[in-house]
């Protein structure tokens, strides 16, 4: 968790999970068989393939690379378990673009949005 100005922030790791996998849930492969048995009977057999999931090693670095740069930017707390941001003017641009794009994109979310 991150604390910047007067918010707690922390990542949301289902958000996360969706964005680094991609899942092309409407395509699913068929392909069809022709298979000759031992009596020389000619068979069709169609094998389904499930929705493809892939992972985006692209999308990981550029995630790992901006939640870096915004929890680099936080100084630790007494506890050592809370990183915190008082003065935003302090912080660098980079990790500004990089917090206002993970809180857009839903991967960091305010604590106090997130109480239902």
């Amino acid at each position: 968790m991150i604390k910047i100005g007067n918010g707690f922030y922390f990542i949301d790791l289902q958000k996360l999970n969706d964005f680094i996998f991609i899942n092309e849930s409407d395509k699913s492969d068929v392909e069809i068989e022709t298979i000759t048995d031992f009596r020389n009977e000619k068979s069709t057999v169609e094998k389904k393939y499930g929705p493809k999931v892939q992972y985006s090693g692209v999308r990981y670095e550029l995630i790992k690379e901006m939640l870096l740069s915004v929890y680099g930017a936080g100084i630790e707390s007494e506890g050592g378990d809370i990183k915190s941001i008082q003065v935003l003017d302090d912080i660098c641009i980079g990790a500004k673009l990089a917090f206002n794009t993970l809180l857009e994109n839903g991967i960091i979310t305010d604590k106090r949005n997130n109480n239902k």
